[in-house]
C-alpha cells in the first residue's frame, strides 16, 4: 500500500497477493477486482484494486485510519476526501 514502504510477499494466485505492509505493521491482501478478493484467504483485510486506486494519495495516517475501518467493519472503500476538506464538519 504504501508507495515508499518496504512490502514482503507472503502467498499469492493469479488474481489476488497477500503481503506484509511495513506502513500498517501486518499482513493485508491485495486483490484484482470483488470476485478475487470473494477468493482471498479469509482473516486479512484485503484492498481492491479500485480500493488501491483511490489511496494513493492518502498520508500515511489516513491509510492507518482507513485501514483500522476496513478491519472493524470488513467495509470497502467508495470514495476519499481529504482530511482538509472535513476540518469543518
Amino acid at each position: 500500500m504504501k508507495r515508499s514502504g518496504r512490502k514482503r510477499l507472503l502467498t499469492a494466485s493469479a488474481v489476488w497477493i497477500a503481503i506484509f505492509s511495513e506502513e500498517l505493521q501486518e499482513p493485508i491482501v491485495l486483490a484484482r477486482d470483488d470476485e478475487a478478493a470473494k477468493a482471498a484467504p479469509a482473516g486479512f483485510v484485503i484492498y481492491t484494486e479500485a480500493e488501491v486506486a483511490l489511496l494513493l494519495t492518502a498520508t500515511p495516517e489516513e491509510l492507518r485510519e482507513v485501514h483500522k475501518a476496513k478491519r472493524f467493519f470488513s467495509g470497502f472503500v467508495v470514495g476519499c476526501v481529504p482530511k482538509s476538506e472535513t476540518s469543518g464538519i
